[in-house]
């Protein structure tokens, strides 16, 4: 048995954990949510350089090699970048290319992240039960805080918490198996395209593609190649192509998850809500009937 001080702290312990389990849960989404939109502003701010970059460039002025250097360095290899400084391939159709990449990179993760607000709220909800079920217990006349910070009712709290602390990293392990839009492949894609439609030779535009390439389409452009149809043109569609298979596939993991989320429903959350919101409560209100209190 605990000596009484350790008696009197133990609960008061366990209030904490579960107020900064709570705290830390809700937390957690909100920073899940900036760092969307943080990610989505990143992108515009992006999407706009590159345009007021090609405006520029359009309205004939000369940016020297260097400035051209710092600007699209973080985009394009070195040696990709003096290649085509060298060979001077026009930059308009290069920034066009990569302005589009990113532009639809960013409206693949706002769909997805719209679609992603629901699970966002509903975890956020599940973790907040509790708190809910406790406030309402006062409101009604009872006093769960006290019958969970005294005697039994200090390991309903600690197996209440240890629920909703399981339902959460339940969900964030099912959260961490999305598989997210990324822009590295329909960047090279686009890029590819657009130093073909340069003049660029073909051995060229594919060094900087790489084996960043699926073997549907390698075939499709080896047929592309033999068929005298416009290889850039092929680039375009499988970077859409690609884009388009990214996002399905990402959407159909969040129905998926959205489905699954009645597993830590059913075996987490629940029990936790009933252990910290509506056990407490009940046995406060009859529990001097039942020889509870």
């Amino acid at each position: 048995m605990l000596a009484p001080p350790a008696q009197a702290l133990f609960p008061a312990v366990l209030v904490l954990v579960a107020l900064v389990t709570a705290s830390y849960t809700a937390w957690r989404v909100h920073l899940w949510k900036l760092k969307q939109e943080q990610q989505l502003t990143q992108l515009s701010q992006s999407v706009m350089a590159l345009t007021q970059l090609r405006t520029d460039l359009a309205g004939g002025k000369t940016l020297a090699p260097t400035v051209l250097k710092e600007r699209l360095g973080k985009l394009l290899p070195a040696d990709t970048l003096t290649l085509v400084l060298q060979a001077g391939v026009p930059l308009r159709n290069l920034l066009k290319a990569f302005e589009t990449a990113l532009r639809d990179h960013r409206n693949s993760l706002q769909q997805v992240w719209t679609q992603l607000a629901g699970i966002r709220a509903t975890t956020l909800l599940l973790t907040q039960l509790p708190v809910l079920g406790i406030g309402l217990g006062y409101l009604v006349g009872a006093h769960p805080l006290r019958f969970l910070t005294s005697g039994w009712g200090s390991l309903v709290l600690a197996a209440g918490i240890g629920c909703q602390c399981l339902g959460v990293w339940w969900i964030g392990r099912m959260l961490h198996t999305i598989t997210f839009p990324s822009s590295a492949h329909t960047t090279r894609l686009h890029v590819s395209a657009a130093l073909l439609d340069a003049g660029l030779p073909l051995s060229c535009a594919a060094r900087y593609l790489g084996a960043d390439i699926s073997p549907v389409q390698k075939n499709l452009l080896r047929n592309a190649h033999r068929d005298g149809t416009p290889i850039a043109e092929v680039l375009v569609d499988c970077a859409h192509d690609a884009q388009a298979e990214a996002v399905n596939t990402c959407q159909q993991q969040i129905e998926e998850i959205g489905v699954l989320l009645a597993r830590p429903l059913g075996l987490c959350f629940l029990p936790g809500f009933l252990l910290l919101g509506i056990i407490p409560t009940v046995l406060e209100l009859g529990g001097s009937f039942m020889g509870f209190t």
